[in-house]
């Protein structure tokens, strides 16, 4: 753990390591904080999901847009704005439902902390090699990878406990603080001299990227079932509740891993097609197990495969983004993610309404598979490439 001491030891390093906390903490307890929040405030479940659903695809859909114009002007002139903007509409909301406003005031609200989101997560990708020495980088990316499993799991944790001992309404506020806070530090820290601008297509004039972004949509559609089926699975031995037990060894294994990928230097490339082929073998048993109990056990291999791919991503990242493109760059793998989410979500239902739930079970490996498969065969485009997204071997 050497390494990880080298790291801490920059004051910038640790900042960058708090900004991050920060926003993965609040962006992974904002969409239980939002639930919470509308659903005691309006009695409707519907409006609550489509509160949710508003945020989710705001925060999707113009991901890319938020990441270019940070890459163009900086922290500073857009970033702290983005982060200002989607505070206030988060802090509406919470005193809207307070208020009982309609629900379509809410629902809009909701929307437009979405669609204003600060893209810090991105944002604080591009700042690492900026603060630390490159040798340290496969390390910071580790620690990346960590605090976002940490984030998926703490953030629901955190808007939970707050709204039972405060109120929904006071874990939206305090949930909705937190990306504001991690923005405001990482503006403070250095940022990239400026590159020449990309053309149109911005990040995914790589080829590289373009690599990554189909990839990454295959593997979140394949996981993001998950959450969706397990709850069936658990809901057969009596205790729907217990589907967290799996998601959560998952995530514990994916951050425990992501510590040792990022202590052990790899080309990023064989690594992610490694990790990607360990996740399809690892997940194959999935479709064959009906206990929660034997899911997590498998669950926990999955994980630390799973970390392999995530710390690859981070470093390939720095290879196929184009020059000035680092923040968009990550938010495109950002909206892919989300998008195979959703479709993996829609079709591990649509199986389990149908009695299919080993289908739905299934699709973590096929999506696995599916990502092996396109980094394999376009392997050749994982190199690095000019502001243009031309290919430099």
């Amino acid at each position: 753990m050497g390494a990880y001491r080298r790291l801490l030891a920059g004051a910038p390093a640790r900042r960058l390591i708090l900004a991050s906390s920060l926003g993965w903490l609040g962006f992974g307890a904002l969409g239980l904080a939002i639930v919470l929040t509308v659903q005691r405030s309006t009695g409707s479940p519907s409006a609550a999901g489509l509160a949710l659903a508003g945020f989710a695809v705001g925060s999707g859909v113009l991901a890319p847009v938020r990441g270019r114009l940070v890459d163009r002007l900086g922290p500073r002139r857009a970033l702290v704005p983005f982060a200002l903007v989607s505070g206030a509409a988060l802090l509406g909301l919470a005193l809207a439902a307070e208020k009982g406003a309609a629900p379509g005031l809410q629902i809009a609200l909701a929307l437009l902390g979405g669609l204003s989101v600060p893209p810090l997560i991105a944002s604080a990708r591009v700042v690492w090699p900026t603060v630390v020495p490159a040798e340290q980088l496969p390390q910071a990316y580790g620690v990346q990878a960590l605090l976002g499993d940490l984030g998926g799991v703490g953030g629901p944790a955190l808007a939970g406990a707050v709204a039972a001992l405060l109120a929904p309404s006071g874990a939206l506020v305090a949930c909705a603080l937190l990306p504001v806070a991690g923005t405001t530090l990482l503006a403070r820290l250095p940022w990239p001299a400026p590159a020449p601008r990309a053309g149109r297509r911005g990040a995914l004039a790589s080829p590289g990227m373009r690599t990554l972004v189909l990839a990454d949509l295959w593997l979140y559609a394949g996981f993001g079932g998950l959450e969706v089926v397990l709850p069936v699975v658990a809901a057969r031995e009596g205790t729907a509740a217990s589907a967290a037990l799996p998601l959560a060894v998952f995530a514990a294994a994916s951050a425990v891993a992501s510590l040792v990928y990022g202590s052990r230097a790899a080309p990023a490339g064989r690594r992610y097609l490694l990790g990607s082929l360990a996740l399809t073998i690892t997940c194959l048993p999935l479709a064959a197990l009906d206990t929660v109990w034997a899911l997590a056990a498998v669950l926990i291999a999955a994980g630390a495969a799973f970390a392999a791919v995530n710390v690859a991503v981070y470093a390939l990242l720095d290879a196929v983004a184009p020059e000035g493109t680092g923040a968009e760059a990550l938010t495109w793998l950002t909206a892919a993610g989300a998008a195979g989410t959703a479709a993996g979500a829609a079709l591990a239902g649509a199986l389990a309404d149908a009695a299919h739930v080993g289908g739905a079970l299934a699709l973590p490996a096929a999506g696995a598979a599916l990502a092996a498969l396109t980094v394999a065969g376009r392997r050749g485009t994982l190199v690095s490439c000019d502001a243009n997204g031309n290919g430099a071997r």
